[in-house]
């Protein structure tokens, strides 16, 4: 393609040295930066707004299919809840209450060095009102 190297580049100033002269080269030059600047300006946002295309693309993807299996498991849950209905029991009681006269043991050794069961020795409690 076209290519342009630093010999190019020497010839490409001389010639506009001596066409433009020493006064108008400095603020073409300047013009020339400016511009510059503003195009790598453009391509960058250029850039940056084609990848947020690009991933609000691979959201919408991702939404439409999240929204599938939802719709899916929601047309699945009615055949899953006639399933298991007779499986579950519907007679709920209340839990069973504490009994009161709770009897802690404890884990003692003997002599031959067993684990035995031994009954606690009940703690006397003084209430004072």
């Amino acid at each position: 393609m076209f290519e342009v190297g630093f010999q190019e580049l020497v010839l490409i100033a001389l010639l506009a040295l001596i066409v433009l002269g020493p006064e108008k080269l400095p603020k073409l030059a300047a013009k020339l930066g400016h511009w510059t600047g503003q195009a790598r300006s453009m391509a960058r946002h250029l850039r940056h707004q084609l990848e947020q295309e690009v991933s609000y693309d691979e959201l919408l993807k991702q939404k439409q299919a999240a929204e599938e299996a939802l719709r899916k498991a929601t047309s699945i849950a009615p055949e899953l809840n006639q399933d298991l209905a007779p499986g579950l029991e519907t007679n709920h009681t209340e839990p069973a209450l504490v009994q009161d006269d709770f009897n802690p043991v404890t884990l003692a050794t003997n002599s031959s060095g067993t684990i035995v069961e031994t009954e606690a020795k009940p703690s006397v409690s003084s209430s004072t009102s």
